[in-house]
């Protein structure tokens, strides 16, 4: 099977699974953004395990999803932003359906927080990056708060 038929066979699959509903066409990232990189499932999971910092992740799709472009722009700023205290880093639904359906992701774009493997919060498509900025620092804030004698 080609590459191509691939591409569009997994993103009708998602759509037939429910994942998606945002006119996925299956397209595969060509060029991770700079400060928000895609990840695989395993370095998604490596990620949790290994970092010391949050880690809000954004499940979505490259392209053919107005939700997702949307937000792209806005959450690559937010990278940018938030670098060091949180890494942030984008799930291609496309390729990472069984990721998806272990956390419970429905919809794209989902957002969802981590620290070490417990969620802190998800929001979804409606959320800006100021809502995902303050969901962020009150997460930070209750961690140092917790750390403090």
């Amino acid at each position: 099977m080609n590459a191509s038929l691939r591409k569009r066979l997994s993103g009708i699959a998602l759509a037939a699974a429910g994942l998606l509903g945002c006119g996925e066409s299956g397209n595969v990232p060509r060029d991770a953004p700079p400060a928000a990189d895609y990840v695989s499932a395993s370095d998604f999971r490596r990620l949790l395990r290994e970092s010391s910092q949050p880690v809000l992740v954004e499940f979505g799709v490259m392209s053919g999803c107005p939700r997702c472009d949307a937000v792209r722009e806005p959450v690559e700023r937010l990278a940018q932003e938030l670098r060091p205290r949180v890494h942030v880093c984008r799930v291609n639904l496309a390729y990472e359906q069984g990721l998806a359906r272990e956390l419970g992701v429905r919809t794209c774009p989902t957002f969802m927080a981590f620290q070490g493997n417990r969620e802190l919060f998800r929001a979804n498509s409606s959320a800006s990056a100021a809502d995902l900025r303050q969901l962020l620092d009150d997460c930070l804030g209750r961690s140092a708060e917790a750390a403090e004698p």
